[in-house]
């Protein structure tokens, strides 16, 4: 990463390995500021200036860890170590530098120095108001688990699946090495599970997060996204069938989920694995969930899902709070707010857009297992398709939209919601193409970056998360349903803007974010509550990875096979790739010139690459 030594650059370390009490207390964002100079600061006090003017060569940044990489005035290379764990700050750098340091002791209560081999190892404290030291470990300790951890982390780098072109090495590297060890580490614990070790505070694991982990994982990793899957369902699906919202017992009191996204990312593995073993381990624990949705979330007056819930609860199941799909009801003429704890009475577009893609899944999985009712999932399917079309099209404005059945009303507000119809297949044909125009148009929908929560012309736009803020999650499903209907060309056209957006971004911020400005690369300048603790950082829970392969190169995942169809019109070089399938590494390449489609086939263990 080139840097100019005109700008400033922010990198948040985020301490590992503490309780969710010293967490909070200590809020550890370090930030490392390039204005002429390199400096180190927690907080707002300074801890090092390095007194170099040069800028730094390379920056490579893993959430708890940073490497820097700089000249130093003998013209030797040389990377300086920053890492945050158990309270402490520790550096190692090399002998010849400190001469070229300025420490700030006098902002911290303890520094402990030591010399070992060619290096020097700092360790700053912070401690708590009472002067005792956060941690227990000593320093020996401490030097062995960094040591351990960075040699984590230059392996996983090695194995990282190569690619070169149209996104920025930097990032693919960044966001590989986040879903190892901020997300799932390989020592496979309750508490490094339930628990992400890279947010300042401490926060809660949830299945929305661990399902666009384990569908980049899959593609890599097979066996721990296969472990990750299967801790989904031993730590979230209660006995009544609920899978249970991991932030929702913290919010609302209501027993509530979230979307019912699991069995698209069964399958999904399954294919990509070969492994059919899962379907029936997994297949029974579906089939209880689905069960809890039609006893708790399906309205028989009009066979469609949705429910009675206040404003806020609906916001935390979709995983859209704060959205004013939910705040703002439209009674017929005009828009009224309804408070946090007011109840909506809703049939949602996205919920039955999920709902029918569940059924239609669980009656593929149900023949996969010999289940002789699973022929019944594809008529529930039908009848919600067919359902769907009288609430939730409006043929006024061509659009979907929620369906308020307190008002009897349509709730005409153009949210991303509306282009789930494509995901579960609920779009009739002659609704295609009025949704696609509403997608490409740039004064709704087709934005620098794609595609804002909140159409660009709606009165309710604003820069607020879920007023308009675009994220990389509700992209990647988005995605699906484009290529449900042969949109391959719009997928890539996505695709290709996000990365575009992403490379120029991460040079600016350093890092991989929730949500993103629509028009604009100032993340800074969108309004994020303080109730959503992760402060618009992303840190690995986007399925960046399965957006490349499946938008940008066109993945299919059959049953036998996978193929890369690529929209050449939209694409204009060769890409180089690798990545695991059947748990194999395969390594190939895509060219517009000759090779514009490549099939792999899996035939009796023996897979055969074909272009």
């Amino acid at each position: 990463m080139n840097m100019s030594s005109e700008l400033e650059f922010n990198y948040k370390i985020f301490s590992i390995n503490q309780t969710p009490e010293n967490r909070k207390l200590n809020n550890f964002w370090i930030d490392c500021h390039i204005k002429p100079t390199l400096q180190l600061r927690y907080k707002n006090l300074a801890i090092i200036d390095f007194l170099i003017k040069d800028p730094p060569k390379s920056i490579e940044w893993y959430g708890d860890c940073l490497i820097c990489k700089l000249k130093s005035p003998f013209y030797l290379d040389f990377k300086i170590k920053i890492y945050c764990m158990y309270s402490c700050l520790i550096l190692v750098i090399a002998p010849e530098m400190s001469q070229f340091l300025k420490i700030h002791h006098e902002n911290f209560k303890n520094l402990i120095e030591i010399s070992k081999t060619n290096k020097l190892f700092y360790i700053f404290s912070f401690s708590k108001k009472d002067g005792k030291n956060n941690y227990n470990l000593t320093s020996e300790d401490l030097l062995n688990a960094i040591t351990k951890r960075w040699d984590s982390i230059q392996t996983w780098k090695e194995e990282i699946p190569k690619t070169n072109r149209y996104i920025n090495k930097d990032i693919w590297n960044f966001h590989w090495v986040l879903h190892r060890m901020n997300r799932f580490p390989q020592n496979f614990t309750k508490e490094s599970n339930l628990f992400s070790s890279c947010w300042p505070f401490s926060k809660k694991f949830t299945p929305w997060e661990s399902l666009h982990i384990i569908e980049d994982l899959m593609w890599f990793h097979p066996n721990l996204a296969k472990k990750q899957l299967i801790k989904l369902f031993e730590d979230f699906l209660k006995p009544n069938g609920l899978m249970e919202n991991g932030e929702s017992s913290e919010i609302s009191k209501k027993s509530l989920s979230l979307p019912p996204l699991w069995s698209s990312v069964l399958l999904d593995y399954s294919k990509l694995s070969g492994d059919k073993k899962i379907i029936s381990k997994l297949y029974p624990l579906c089939k209880k969930n689905l069960e809890w949705w039609e006893k708790n979330r399906f309205i028989e007056p009009y066979n469609l899902f949705g429910g009675i819930l206040s404003v806020e609860d609906f916001g935390i199941e979709t995983t859209m709070k704060s959205s004013p799909r939910f705040s703002q009801q439209f009674d017929g003429e005009s828009w009224n707010i309804k408070k946090p704890l007011e109840n909506r009475s809703l049939l949602l577009i996205d919920l039955n857009s999920q709902m029918c893609d569940y059924y239609q899944n669980m009656g593929v999985l149900g023949l996969i297992v010999g289940d002789e009712d699973s022929s019944t999932y594809f008529k529930k399917a039908e009848a919600l398709q067919e359902s769907a079309q009288k609430y939730f099209w409006d043929p006024k404005t061509q659009f979907y939209y929620d369906y308020d059945f307190e008002t009897k009303s349509i709730q005409p507000m153009k949210t991303i919601a509306g282009f789930w119809a494509l995901y579960g297949g609920i779009v009739s044909k002659d609704h295609i193409q009025p949704i696609v125009d509403h997608l490409i148009n740039p004064d709704e929908f087709w934005s620098e970056f794609p595609i804002p929560t909140l159409a660009l012309d709606e009165p309710f736009y604003s820069n607020e998360i879920w007023h308009g803020p675009a994220l990389l999650s509700q992209n990647y499903w988005l995605l699906h349903g484009l290529k449900r209907f042969n949109l391959n060309r719009q997928v890539t056209e996505i695709c290709y803007r996000i990365f575009r957006y992403l490379n120029y971004s991460f040079d600016l911020y350093g890092g991989i974010y929730k949500f993103y400005p629509p028009l604009s690369y100032n993340v800074k300048s969108i309004k994020i509550p303080k109730s959503d603790m992760c402060y618009g950082y992303d840190l690995g829970q986007s399925p960046l990875h399965s957006l490349f392969y499946r938008g940008l190169l066109g993945a299919e995942i059959l049953d036998n096979s996978i193929n890369f169809v690529p929209d050449w019109s939209v694409l204009n070089k060769e890409v180089n790739f690798s990545f695991y399938y059947r748990g194999k590494k395969i390594e190939t390449y895509l060219s517009k010139m000759d090779k514009k489609m490549v099939s792999i086939e899996d035939h009796n263990d023996r897979l055969s690459i074909n272009y």
